[in-house]
């Protein structure tokens, strides 16, 4: 902004990559996936679950 309080510059930048989706979505949902199924079996069954299970 310039000293008058306009706006002299703006930047958008938008996330729009199709194949970048691809990649991070799958991802993400294997590992939500691996944490839920692991705290269920933990919490939920009681069977040790990791290498350090607590």
């Amino acid at each position: 902004m310039n000293k008058d309080g306009n706006m002299i510059f703006q930047e958008v930048q938008k996330f729009r990559q199709w194949w970048l989706w691809l990649i991070l979505l799958p991802s993400c949902m294997l590992l939500v996936g691996l944490f839920g199924y692991g705290m269920i079996e933990q919490l939920v069954f009681g069977q040790p679950w990791g290498d350090d299970p607590r």
